[in-house]
């Protein structure tokens, strides 16, 4: 449920695709964005151009962000399934990690919206997290690949 108040966070903002589908479904009051890499910055940089304010993209590690303890209501993720970019190994260290950071920025009752193809790290991530409350699974393809769309949201 977007607001104008949103504060909303995509850590792994790739070309940028998911702040500019927040950004056209009305007011915010900033969008933040960044990606581990620098190449997939520029490409959002260049897809967002002018058009979107105020936002703020960044090179950055998803695990360690920039930003300021509870200071965004709002998240949406599409994670590395491990299959074109990373590992599911990888995953394992990633995940994780990334959760116990969204528990830092993510302000108490805050939505997270997690796509990934690895469902069964992320589930054990959440699990032993225990710290977000699961409110939906829709299960999805992308690209003919099995997935899911989670929506869950921290719960202290």
């Amino acid at each position: 449920e977007p607001t104008p108040g949103d504060v909303f966070l995509d850590p792994m903002c790739g070309a940028g695709t998911v702040l500019i589908e927040r950004a056209h479904l009305g007011r915010y009051r900033q969008l933040l964005g960044g990606d581990a890499n620098p190449d997939a910055v520029e490409l959002a940089l260049g897809n967002i151009g002018p058009r979107y304010k105020p936002i703020e993209i960044q090179h950055w590690d998803a695990r360690a962000l920039p930003l300021d303890a509870g200071s965004v209501n709002a998240a949406a993720v599409n994670l590395p399934f491990g299959k074109q970019i990373g590992s599911v190994a990888e995953n394992r260290q990633l995940y994780p990690a990334f959760l116990r950071e969204m528990v830092r920025v993510l302000r108490p009752g805050a939505p997270l919206v997690a796509l990934t193809g690895d469902r069964r790290t992320l589930e054990e991530s959440l699990r032993r997290a225990n710290i977000f409350a699961r409110r939906k699974v829709f299960p999805v393809q992308v690209l003919g690949q099995p997935a899911g769309v989670y929506v869950i949201e921290r719960s202290r």
